[in-house]
């Protein structure tokens, strides 16, 4: 028989669906559900009728994840009624559900659960099997447990007939900002933007509508001409009374098939609208990649004629009650309308790639990647205005005056930013190899000593290590002052476990392409005082502490804390001593170095930093206690 996978976002009732299918099916069902109780816990069904368990127990569970504690002597009763599926005559076992505990830490069901399924593909005759899987862990989960030939979101409890549901492409027209009709644009797949979103669309409705001037569209309705998407969606909504919308915009070349099959799957399970939303809760709704139920068209245009109203988001928002799909960064779905060439955050640019996701399923895509670029500071310095290439960096383009600001600032080169009195850009240069770059030259003070023994140090600046080519530990060792002041200034440790999230949701870049650092500078009051993203983890800081340096903030001192997205490494805690810096957090591990530069400057220096919990490495003081 056949493995089926069940992949689906939390709080869209998939436990009410699937026994509603079981109920009404007639076939014979094994293994368990899990449900919440009237108490709204979790808990473990037999469907055999055996004896279940309250597995969330939120006081003393001994297995914690995130906000949640789980008995872990509770998942037997899960294990034991798969077992006892084994050996009854079956049409389907149900395994609800694989999530973070099994995936990541290998405990809840595992390892029993691994074990379980290596016998049960041994039996000669076995049932279906089911196994539902929280959608931001399918691929882990697939490659664990050997399931790249399950069918995954398909099957008599999912991809069964809707007649009720229709597609909607909203193919636009004309954009002056893109230079020609997106619809007419071409895809890397060799199609263009309209013929591949239909294709697309294709796939999981049999009728699909177009509004706009393409090959099979339709125009607007006279009453609904001039304003917008909304426009469309009414205007199919006319032709197609009584039918939900499933909506794709034209401008989402990169659209994932498997965000279609969330929005399918949602309102399987619910008959609701629903949505993406970019942020924690409901968030930041996208209005041009949804299902609008039946229901919810009608009760838009009747907002609309009543009230003028058009936009959808704002619909979305505060008159309608969609299921919402929080967006994974870490996920593939493509969400990322293309509006106008220069629409990607600075520093990145698109390239054609073919993407493949388990070794099939390989499609053509525009794809987001961090760009990196040489920039070469020069110092223009001394009495005699002399010239001075000082450093090659590999950076990301953007911020460079901030950036040889934070630079001269934590390698010793300049003692204040007054040392500094201009920036001039000497435009582009081509090497032979073809690599393109800048050229910035820094004026300095004329009575500023160049510090010799920093410069003999042939700086050649990659965007991973920093500064290469030092030959000894004590020409990195640039001299970190003590922390001028003797505050204690404590921070509350729930506030520092927020810290991560926050920083990430400064990052545009990163959002796009997942492959830039940022360094972000908190205040208790002021929250997120200021970020910076570049490749190279140290640029990142080094514009953020020129941008402190270029607006009258530096040194950037005790009531704040510096985080920074990836490791702590010796010259990241360096530079972080250079401007200042009392406590210093690091998303990932610090080095031995680091630690050690760390208790020596009296810097609190915090690892591993995360919504859970951190390290605290160095000088715990300033951490608040419990």
């Amino acid at each position: 028989m056949t493995e089926y996978i069940l992949s689906v976002p939390v709080q869209v009732g998939k436990t009410t669906r699937l026994r509603s299918w079981m109920q009404e099916s007639g076939l014979r069902f094994g293994g368990f559900l899990m449900p919440d109780n009237e108490t709204g816990l979790r808990v473990i069904e037999p469907l055999d009728g055996g004896p279940g368990e309250v597995v969330e127990d939120r006081a003393n569970g001994d297995l914690e994840i995130g906000r949640f504690k789980f008995r872990s002597v509770a998942f037997d009763a899960g294990i034991d009624a798969l077992h006892r599926a084994m050996t009854a005559d079956l049409d389907w076992i149900i395994v609800d559900e694989i999530g973070p505990l099994e995936v990541h830490r290998e405990v809840g069901f595992e390892p029993a659960f691994g074990d379980w399924l290596q016998k049960f593909r041994n039996l000669p005759l076995r049932p279906n099997l089911l196994i539902v899987i929280r959608d931001f862990l399918l691929d882990e989960a697939v490659v664990r447990y050997g399931l790249s030939q399950a069918v995954v979101n398909e099957g008599p409890w999912f991809l069964r007939d809707l007649p009720d549901v229709k597609a909607l492409l909203l193919a636009g027209g004309e954009s002056r900002r893109m230079g020609q009709a997106k619809p007419t644009l071409p895809h890397p797949a060799g199609l263009t933007w309209a013929e591949q979103g239909r294709q697309q669309l294709q796939r999981y409705t049999a009728e699909v509508l177009i509004s706009g001037p393409v090959a099979g569209g339709f125009p607007d309705e006279d009453v609904y001409v001039g304003i917008g998407p909304i426009g469309g969606l009414l205007t199919a909504a006319s032709r197609a009374p009584g039918h939900a919308l499933l909506v794709r915009g034209v401008d989402y070349p990169n659209l994932a098939d498997r965000a279609l099959v969330r929005l399918l799957m949602a309102y399987r399970l619910t008959g609701r609208s629903v949505c993406f939303a970019r942020d924690a809760g409901r968030g930041v709704m996208e209005p041009l990649v949804a299902l609008y139920s039946a229901g919810d068209l009608v009760l838009i245009q009747q907002i609309h004629e009543r009230e003028n109203e058009q936009s959808l988001r704002r619909l979305l928002e505060r008159r309608l009650q969609p299921v919402v799909l929080p967006i994974n960064p870490k996920d593939d779905l493509g969400l990322h309308s293309h509006d106008a060439p220069s629409d990607l955050p600075n520093g990145v640019i698109e390239r054609p790639v073919q993407r493949t996701r388990n070794g099939s399923d390989d499609r053509m895509i525009l794809d987001p990647i961090a760009e990196e670029e040489p920039l070469e500071i020069r110092l223009i310095h001394g009495p005699e205005r002399s010239a001075l290439s000082l450093s090659v960096t590999m950076r990301t383009p953007g911020r460079d005056a901030e950036l040889i600001a934070g630079f001269l600032l934590t390698e010793g080169i300049v003692r204040t930013p007054e040392d500094i009195l201009g920036m001039q850009s000497l435009g582009a240069v081509v090497a032979e190899s073809g690599l393109a770059g800048a050229v910035v030259a820094c004026e300095l003070a004329a009575d500023l000593e160049l510090p010799d023994e920093s410069l003999d140090r042939n700086f050649y600046t990659t965007s991973s290590c920093g500064v290469c080519g030092k030959s000894a530990i004590d020409a990195v060792a640039v001299a970190c002052p003590v922390p001028g002041s003797t505050s204690m200034v404590t921070f509350d440790r729930g506030w520092l476990r927020s810290l991560p999230g926050r920083l990430r949701r400064s990052q545009p870049a990163f959002a796009a392409t997942g492959g830039i650092h940022a360094a972000g500078w908190f205040d208790p009051v002021q929250g997120l005082v200021q970020a910076a993203e570049d490749v190279g983890r140290h640029n990142a800081l080094d514009k953020l502490i020129g941008w402190s340096a270029l607006n009258g903030r530096f040194p950037l001192g005790a009531r704040g804390v510096l985080v920074v997205s990836g490791r702590a490494s010796f010259e990241l805690v360096s530079k972080a001593g250079m401007a200042g810096v009392t406590v210093m957090a690091a998303v990932g591990a610090p080095s031995s170095l680091a630690v050690g530069l760390a208790e020596e400057i009296g810097m609190t220096l915090i690892g591993f930093l995360q919504a859970e919990r951190f390290n605290i490495y160095s000088h715990p003081e300033r951490v608040a206690l419990p």
